[in-house]
């Protein structure tokens, strides 16, 4: 009996031993593991950060090719909209956040209290907004100027660049459905003959919105021509 308990405890002892060497390797593949882990996050500014810990997902997840040729690939490229045209602004401040109803960006709004068609057509005039962010971006980088000016015009760049990622992120979410929408109305609008102007003179709202329809779809189409074609061709290669 005597025997029996002795062989009993070495066995418990090698079994502990066993057990606590498992532990340790365990910990320190662990621990190694870790501190080898290394997760390159893209920036608001279209950079690569590097860090310990995985990537925040943005909110705004265009990650568009920079080439000529590239091909429109689903919902991130809406209407056969060129991918150059949501390439992210590098003086972005921070990310643009889109719902039903509006977006925001740093400072800036934007309220759909006309609806998602509206908002689309406005997000496509999008080569206008790269104008004015290509002007601003030019100025800092070859005459920046100094004191209270310089401060004014980094203001400017923030706001052109939030301007361009809300009407990315619009375009992206909403411009399929809207467009859709807007040109059923228009093509309802020419069936009835409700196309000219000069129809609306105010005594039937019915033909006036019609109006407005037809002449919304026709300005959304000579956007979205524009918008086909790589940005380069329209806006100065300032990315």
């Amino acid at each position: 009996m005597h025997v029996t308990k002795i062989l009993f405890i070495d066995v418990c002892r090698n079994l502990a031993i066993r057990s606590a060497l498992l532990f340790c390797l365990w910990v320190a593949f662990t621990l190694g593991t870790a501190e080898a882990a290394i997760f390159a996050c893209p920036t608001a500014t279209g950079e690569i950060a590097y860090q310990d810990r995985p990537c925040v997902k943005q909110a705004q997840t265009v990650v568009p090719s920079t080439t000529d040729d590239a091909k429109d690939t689903g919902s991130a490229y809406p209407l056969g909209i060129h991918p150059s045209w949501f390439i992210p602004p590098t003086y972005a401040p921070q990310p643009a956040y889109c719902d039903r109803l509006g977006c925001e960006c740093a400072t800036m709004a934007r309220n759909f209290h006309r609806g998602l068609e509206a908002a689309v057509a406005d997000a496509l005039f999008l080569e206008a907004t790269w104008h004015r962010y290509a002007e601003q971006v030019i100025r800092m980088e070859t005459d920046p100027p100094i004191g209270l000016a310089r401060l004014e015009l980094q203001a400017e760049l923030s706001d052109s660049a939030c301007e361009i990622q809300m009407s990315q992120l619009t375009l992206k979410n909403y411009a399929s459905q809207a467009v859709n929408n807007i040109e059923r109305n228009a093509e309802l609008a020419e069936r009835r003959g409700h196309t000219d102007y000069d129809q609306c003179d105010g005594s039937n709202e019915l033909v006036c919105a019609d109006v407005e329809a037809y002449s919304l779809n026709e300005r959304v189409q000579l956007d979205l021509r524009t918008l086909r074609t790589p940005r380069n061709i329209f806006v100065a290669d300032i990315e």
